[in-house]
């Protein structure tokens, strides 16, 4: 029986791995070793998981981003959703115009605030933003037209546009309304703004120049189609004088030259039979002042203020 030596005699003998120890060691060198084994067979599954892809989904993008906690504004979604229209800031879908227009203009409907901001407003409904006939255009009366009884509006001008005033009172609210409506989401705001006051002057011009009938007919006419075009989100031509519509409502109603300024009182005017004074308040018949016919009241005689039957 051979006796056991201790492989270096300056080591102690305690100092050297017990069996049980040795075990130990083992049995996580092998439950390392099954990991690993573990671990390669997931690689190797998931490879060919991989190579078993169709093309297009192997190349498909990473999933983008999560959205930003931001909400998007109504103007975002309104763009979205309604090709070419800039809708205004704050606008609110149900309602139709913003609580903010509301406010600032608290005399006008809420349904006209949103036929303006959607381009539905006509430029016959203009009356519609004049405080004198808003409220008659829609009062009913019973009338008598020959021998029945007709529900007719309580006021037959209210619908008509009778003179320039009638148009460019009510017209300047309706570009106050629509350049704030697009004020928030128009860089050149300014320059829209500058065009409507610009169409506005266009008519003044007009109205001194040509009829107000023809003029009227012009505007119509100008204002059907820069609705049309604002629908596309283009506002930049209500500056420009439409050339088109021009020769067509416009040329060939110029307004009749006025007669010369009657002669200023104290002054002697023509003599008697001549047109230059009323006829009718000389003979005691035009009682009304000013005369209905734009004549002078002056003495056909001497042209003093008195009519031609003093001097008997």
């Amino acid at each position: 029986m051979s006796t056991s030596t201790n492989p270096n005699p300056e080591t102690p003998v305690s100092d050297t791995v017990t069996q049980a120890q040795f075990h130990g060691l083992a049995t996580e060198v092998s439950s390392l070793t099954t990991g690993m084994a573990n671990l390669q067979l997931l690689l190797q599954t998931a490879l060919q998981a991989a190579a078993n892809l169709p093309p297009e989904a192997a190349a498909a993008p990473a999933p983008a981003p999560a959205p930003s906690a931001v909400a998007p504004t109504a103007a975002d979604v309104l763009s979205s959703h309604v090709p070419g229209f800039v809708p205004p800031a704050s606008t609110n879908p149900a309602a139709g115009a913003s609580p903010s227009l509301l406010s600032q203009f608290p005399l006008v409907e809420a349904a006209v605030i949103t036929a303006i901001v959607t381009h539905e407003f006509r430029s016959s409904d203009l009356y519609k933003l004049d405080p004198q006939y808003r409220d008659k255009a829609d009062r009913r009366i019973l009338a008598l037209n020959g021998d029945t009884l007709e529900l007719q509006t309580g006021d037959s001008s209210a619908k008509e546009y009778r003179s320039l005033n009638s148009v460019i009172i009510p017209l300047s609210t309706y570009f106050s309304i629509f350049g704030s409506a697009i004020a928030p989401m128009t860089p050149s705001i300014g320059l829209v703004i500058s065009g409507f006051w610009a169409y506005t002057a266009s008519l003044m011009q007009f109205a001194s120049e040509y009829n107000w009938a023809a003029v009227h007919a012009y505007h119509a006419d100008f204002f059907t189609a820069r609705r049309r075009e604002m629908q596309t989100g283009d506002y930049s031509k209500w500056g420009r004088i439409d050339l088109d519509i021009q020769t067509r409502r416009l040329f060939g109603h110029n307004k009749a030259a006025r007669p010369n300024a009657p002669a200023p009182s104290g002054t002697k005017t023509r003599k008697a039979g001549g047109t230059g004074y009323c006829i009718k308040y000389n003979t005691g018949h035009c009682t009304t002042s000013p005369c209905p016919w734009g004549r002078p009241h002056t003495c056909s005689t001497c042209g003093q203020g008195h009519p031609v039957t003093e001097h008997k």
